[in-house]
């Protein structure tokens, strides 16, 4: 109440209706917020930064060799955790500043950015480098998967496993090394002269170079030729098995046993005629001498023939799957099966033209025919093709050559025109 000669002065609004004070606590808990919303987007402004620094890092040292920058990932790895953690932080104090009747939306929007920025565009990226893996479990792909990929002059053994695929090319002396998630050639390295055949076996990547009478080995890891071994004359084919590598010398009618330990000849097994193919198979190596049309099997145990088998086709490619010895000539239409236990043969006619080569996965037998330009597929269980896959320009060129399956992925060699072609199966 005012007195004479005095004013009375209205009381000050009361900034907290219906009873509700906030202490000296409330200014530390607001400066936690907003400093909480600033770091959040300094370290989403951040993060962007280091993926395109990294993505530049990464494009050098691929082209030049190297590792990547450590700083850099190092930064990324503190920006990504530092967004996890204040992110989490945000959240708590939004739900705290909602309990207490207190503005929270930029808190809540702060909590969000790194599910945005971070967790969304590595999801994105997870399933876009799985998509061909999840796509090829159903047996189809997206477009382009199937692009031919580009290798040396005049490929034409090849050798497949999660690594990557390895296709010799006999006129440039060379073997590329192709990447199957990248669909593209990451290396080519270069062996001896007329490299013709691919095997994989010790952790390494074995090639016949026919023309300089040796085999090279490549270490898979670092794509250099780590050893050459010399041998005798003109070599035939070549096969992974009991811990060795067998090597056909058609010319010396011998088969020669590489040892992976020491890199040496450590057996030169005498064979009745000229050996072309080998397989390994069934606890024994298989050798086959197309022209006197004869299967020879060695013991690895005591590296001696201890069976000899004829068979009606001269047999110029081999593989073994299912049990039994598969064989093609490469004019005839006919592939032979020769079963491991009883001896029995099966001669099925699959080709009208011509067979090129063939491999045994995922319980078929692929037969590669150049001239039909297709690629067939034979179920043991009746003896029958079961699939086709075309393969050419339908001119009658292009067509497959040297086959290798790894997982669903046939992988095929196109000589005419010096690519390689790939089918999920």
């Amino acid at each position: 109440m005012a007195t004479d000669g005095q004013v009375e002065t209205p009381p000050a609004p009361d900034p907290h209706p219906g009873g509700r004070t906030d202490g000296p606590e409330l200014a530390p808990a607001t400066r936690t917020a907003r400093w909480l919303v600033r770091t959040t987007v300094g370290l989403a402004i951040l993060f962007p930064v280091v993926i395109l620094l990294l993505m530049q890092a990464f494009a050098a040292t691929f082209e030049e060799g190297g590792t990547a920058s450590v700083p850099l990932v190092a930064l990324l790895w503190i920006d990504v955790i530092g967004l996890l953690v204040v992110s989490v932080a945000n959240v708590v104090v939004a739900v705290r500043a909602r309990h207490a009747h207190r503005r929270s939306r930029a808190n809540w929007i702060a909590g969000l950015i790194p599910l945005v920025i971070v967790v969304a565009p590595v999801t994105a990226l997870w399933a876009w480098s799985a998509w061909p893996t999840v796509q090829s479990w159903f047996g189809t792909g997206p477009p382009g998967l199937n692009q031919p990929i580009e290798v040396g002059f005049f490929a034409e053994g090849i050798a497949a496993d999660r690594r990557g695929v390895w296709v010799a090319n006999s006129e440039e002396n060379t073997v590329s090394h192709v990447d199957p998630r990248r669909n593209r050639v990451v290396a080519t390295i270069r062996v001896g002269e007329g490299p013709r055949l691919v095997a994989l076996g010790a952790g390494s990547v074995w090639v016949t170079n026919n023309d300089s009478h040796s085999i090279s080995r490549i270490d898979p890891a670092t794509n250099r030729v780590i050893a050459t071994i010399r041998l005798h004359r003109v070599i035939g084919g070549i096969t992974y098995g009991a811990g060795s590598i067998w090597i056909t010398n058609d010319w010396a009618s011998r088969v020669s046993r590489i040892d992976p330990a020491t890199n040496t000849v450590t057996a030169e097994i005498p064979t009745t005629a000229d050996p072309t193919t080998v397989s390994w198979g069934a606890g024994s190596i298989w050798v086959s001498e197309q022209f006197d049309s004869t299967i020879e099997r060695i013991d690895p145990t005591t590296d001696t023939v201890v069976d000899r088998v004829h068979v009606r086709v001269e047999p110029a490619f081999s593989t073994f799957g299912a049990g039994s010895l598969w064989l093609i000539p490469t004019d005839g239409r006919y592939l032979t099966r020769l079963d491991a236990t009883t001896g029995r043969q099966w001669r099925l006619r699959i080709a009208r033209h011509g067979n090129t080569d063939l491999t045994y996965g995922r319980g078929r037998v692929w037969v590669s025919q150049d001239g039909d330009q297709r690629i067939v597929a034979v179920n043991p269980r009746t003896n029958s093709v079961t699939r086709t896959i075309g393969v050419g320009d339908g001119r009658g060129e292009d067509g497959p050559g040297a086959l290798a399956l790894e997982g669903r992925r046939l992988w095929v060699v196109i000589p005419d025109s010096d690519q390689l072609d790939h089918h999920d199966v």
